[in-house]
């Protein structure tokens, strides 16, 4: 089980939480047929059974005890599973939000010189640029400028 929780820590994967659903299940049949025992012990002690005297008696209580100790065990890893499944899917969560960043991140770089391109690319009759010498190259800096911006503060936010 500590395998298990370390791995999906480290590196979520989609086996790994099949592995986890498949030991909770195991967990779940075995609690239920220990609890079975548990009852049917419950009531030898409770003297509900004549033919078993006191030397064999202590005996179930014995194993009565044990019985309720492995039960709260196996409660104990079932609920560590629960949270190994919870890690997982936080771990799965985040690594979403990692992406979608840097999708995001990547898309805006292309953002803002397509809209400078699409002003430029209007062709309205009174646009200043269009006849000044320096307007094309302006439009290209100005492109290339803004990618370099964007560029450089998602990779300080570590988006790219």
């Amino acid at each position: 089980m500590n395998d298990l929780e370390k791995e999906v820590v480290g590196e979520p994967a989609k086996k790994r939480i099949q592995e986890i659903f498949r030991e909770k299940k195991a967990l779940i049949h075995i609690e239920r047929a220990l609890a079975a025992n548990r009852d049917v012990l419950l009531e030898i002690d409770k003297g509900g059974h004549k033919n078993v005297d006191k030397a064999s008696l202590e005996l179930f209580r014995y194993i009565y005890n044990d019985t309720v100790q492995l039960i709260d065990m196996i409660s104990t890893d079932r609920d560590i599973l629960s949270n190994t499944v919870d890690v997982y899917m936080t771990a799965i969560s985040n690594n979403l939000a990692m992406t979608v960043n840097k999708l995001t991140a990547w898309g805006s770089l292309i953002l803002i010189p397509t809209f400078i391109a699409s002003i430029y690319g209007m062709n309205f009759a009174h646009q200043p640029e269009l006849k000044w010498q320096y307007g094309y190259p302006f439009a290209l800096g100005l492109m290339v400028l803004s990618a370099v911006i964007l560029y450089s503060y998602f990779k300080k936010k570590k988006y790219i």
